[in-house]
């Protein structure tokens, strides 16, 4: 993820992992409020990793420390 708003479309319980490049040596992710119906692990200080847990009908919005993430979910076809 390179910049402060991104826009990807995930499918529903399918883990897509998210690398966060930092800009400086103490820039670590933070912040970090989801809403339940994704499940997210630290993989390390500036990787998560992402699983949708049900389709969502309007993107859903992710604040990560300075980034934005916009997420499409649907289920796989």
């Amino acid at each position: 993820v390179t910049s402060s708003q991104n826009k990807f479309t995930v499918h529903k319980n399918e883990s897509n992992i998210f690398y966060f490049p930092p800009s400086s040596k103490v820039d670590i992710l933070q912040s970090l409020m989801y809403p339940a119906s994704v499940d997210i692990d630290f993989i390390d200080k500036n990787t998560i990793k992402l699983t949708a847990l049900k389709e969502s009908v309007e993107p859903i919005t992710l604040n990560i420390g300075q980034h934005t993430l916009e997420l499409d979910i649907e289920t796989k076809s």
